[in-house]
């Protein structure tokens, strides 16, 4: 188990402990909402601990296959817009025909 993991049980166990023994209540109603703000804190700055590796992974797969995915979507396209462009022509030709 990771010591970032274990970290974060030993500070879930340090609330419940708090909120066991009622130290929320008076005159630590500051200390608590502190600890609090502290908890969340952690939390997020393990989430974007976590994700960014994997943001990263995800990068350099997008800037890999860019260019494949630019060359076959205007390929695509220009040779819709050229079906289409021979369609109109031909169906002017037979109008004037």
């Amino acid at each position: 188990m990771p010591g970032a993991s274990i970290f974060l049980i030993v500070v879930h166990l340090h609330i419940f402990r708090g909120l066991y023994h009622a130290s929320y209540s008076s005159p630590r109603e500051l200390v608590w909402c502190l600890g609090v703000v502290i908890l969340l804190l952690m939390i997020i700055t393990a989430f974007i601990g976590y994700v960014l590796p994997w943001g990263q992974k995800n990068v350099f797969r997008i800037e890999c296959h860019a260019a494949n995915n630019i060359h076959f979507t205007l390929e695509t396209y220009t040779l819709k817009h050229a079906e289409i462009s021979n369609a109109v022509s031909e169906s002017q030709a037979a109008g004037k025909a």
